[in-house]
């Protein structure tokens, strides 16, 4: 079970912001919201629980990226997430919403995928990808089908900055982060703390196969024990 202190948390975290800020992936603005949001999950010090927020007021803003006809687009990753390590058998999120959103250059949004944590009765995966989803001031473009929630391991924002870096700063990514020993050692500790209950809910579905990875992962069956 994952054993991780807030404050060990937030240092993993400053050392990400700062990287990609030195590699020239995130904006001045970005590195700021990233850095005081690590600085108050230090400040929760050897607590196994914490809070952390990006409002999308202050989001973490990535340089500009392209599109495939050479325009500019603005990246930008809000997150609410309650981190609870309670439970071997489950995810340690008390709830998780995170959330990549992309504007063009007039600001208006293009595209929307989050990773969310299902809410009580809400069909679909416990831990589901989702394309769409409510950008702030934007209401009348929300994506009209909410399906399908694509069956995802959770993910909070250490692992979304890396595949944000990835996908659209590929070169910088490989040239400055992928084999940065601090980076990775950053990297594995959220890597850990996000995917270990999940790898071994799938690696009991191989072995025994008495259901399928998805239905073991579906909402009403991967329910967190609630609190004594």
């Amino acid at each position: 079970m994952t054993d991780f202190r807030a404050e060990e948390a937030g240092k993993a975290l400053g050392v990400i912001a700062e990287k990609l800020h030195l590699a020239g992936i995130l904006t001045q603005e970005g590195r700021s919201a990233l850095s005081d949001e690590s600085k108050n999950i230090i400040k929760q010090k050897r607590s196994k629980s914490w809070s952390l927020e990006i409002k999308p007021a202050r989001p973490i803003s990535f340089s500009r990226a392209k599109d495939k006809h050479g325009n500019d687009i603005q990246l930008n990753l809000i997150s609410k997430i309650k981190v609870d390590q309670i439970d071997e058998l489950h995810a340690p999120f008390e709830s998780l919403d995170i959330a990549l959103e992309m504007f063009d250059r007039a600001g208006d949004p293009i595209g929307r995928w989050h990773v969310d944590r299902a809410n009580a009765g809400q069909s679909g995966p416990t831990y589901h990808l989702q394309f769409g989803g409510h950008a702030r001031g934007h209401r009348s473009t929300d994506f009209p089908v909410q399906e399908p929630r694509w069956c995802h391991p959770p993910m909070e924002i250490a692992l979304l900055c890396e595949v944000i870096s990835a996908n659209f700063f590929e070169a910088l990514w490989k040239k400055h982060l992928r084999d940065d020993p601090a980076w990775c050692k950053s990297i594995q500790l959220f890597q850990q703390l996000c995917f270990e209950a999940y790898a071994k809910i799938l690696a009991d579905c191989l072995r025994v196969g008495q259901s399928t990875a998805l239905g073991s992962m579906w909402g009403d069956r991967w329910v967190r024990k609630p609190k004594k």
